[in-house]
């Protein structure tokens, strides 16, 4: 893996409807390209979606609803990685070369949130929009109160490869329970195994959850209670019900490509980030195709029944 090609991870679950005009059908199609190094994923409330693209660009594109071409929003980053966004719309983006948070408003007027973080990756939020973000190198995760507030919340656990390096914290996912979910792409693990480990409510020490034979740079839950994975460098996405173990669900193990079609015929190249909506749709980026892509499973869904967006997500918190 080159330099300019480091594995992160951040993870978004917010939802709202797909972009009017575009039906995915089912299996894998792309929704927008040109998107140069997109590596995470962020709907607000208003339908509109943002994506980060790392160095050079340094900057967080909108695309918005209603399928209208992406257009860049926010600048002045640092290596921009993990992004979500809060119940006011305001998006959170972790900048791994710059140990810390940015907040981007709804207008686009960016400002340095929070500091103190050393190569911060993933990020997750929750109902009350405290901010959760792992730190790469360290394992560790801090949490980050609407005020700005830093303070630990906890160690991954994540240890050690086969090679006797330390595992990255490349994922984190927030659940209904309270319970944060971390995963890892390694690195040295050559085919895994890759630990989930979680964080109990109110953070502590982590405990075992699973292992996977793919590497972990992001996790998504559905509303129907189906985890997903994106695997990075084995070029797939893998799916469970946990505790249960991981498996192949959409592309070809260690076979990259840019091919929309069925689950068994998509090929990714470096699929990172994931976003979700209420249709059932699941967002992709795809790095090193600089394209987003759209995993269209009903498993995905169901749509909650609360009408506004950000009920919506809270209702799917509450399941």
């Amino acid at each position: 893996m080159s330099p300019g090609r480091k594995l992160f991870c951040a993870f978004v679950l917010l939802a709202v409807h797909a972009a009017p005009g575009f039906t995915a059908p089912l299996g894998v199609s792309t929704a927008h390209t040109g998107l140069n190094g997109v590596t995470s994923l962020a709907f607000d409330s208003q339908r509109n979606l943002y994506a980060t693209l790392r160095s050079p660009e340094n900057s967080v594109v909108k695309i918005p609803a209603g399928g209208g071409a992406p257009f860049t929003f926010a600048t002045g980053f640092s290596d921009p990685l993990g992004i979500v966004c809060d119940s006011q719309g305001n998006l959170f983006v972790t900048n791994y070369t710059g140990d810390r948070v940015d907040k981007v408003t709804p207008a686009g007027t960016r400002t340095v949130f929070a500091t103190g973080i050393t190569s911060p990756s993933p990020i997750a939020i929750d109902p009350q929009d405290n901010l959760y973000v792992g730190e790469y190198f360290t394992q560790l995760v801090k949490k980050i109160t609407p005020a700005g507030v830093v303070s630990s919340y906890g160690s991954s656990g994540l240890g050690v490869g086969s090679n006797g390096m330390s595992r990255r914290l490349t994922a984190l996912c927030y659940e209904p329970s309270g319970r944060l979910l971390c995963g890892t792409f390694g690195p040295g693990d050559g085919t895994g195994p890759y630990p989930i480990r979680s964080l109990p409510p109110g953070g502590g020490a982590s405990s075992a959850v699973c292992v996977s034979s793919f590497q972990i740079t992001s996790i998504l839950l559905g509303p129907s209670g189906v985890h997903y994975f994106a695997n990075y460098q084995h070029e797939t996405l893998s799916k469970s019900v946990l505790p249960a173990v991981p498996a192949l669900y959409a592309g070809a193990f260690n076979v990259p490509g840019f091919v929309d079609g069925s689950l068994t015929v998509a090929r990714f190249g470096l699929p990172h980030g994931m976003a979700l909506d209420t249709d059932g749709l699941i967002y992709i980026a795809d790095t090193t195709n600089d394209a987003i892509r759209v995993l269209n499973d009903p498993l995905g869904g169901p749509t909650p029944t609360v009408q506004s967006s950000w009920g919506r997500l809270k209702s799917l918190y509450r399941r």
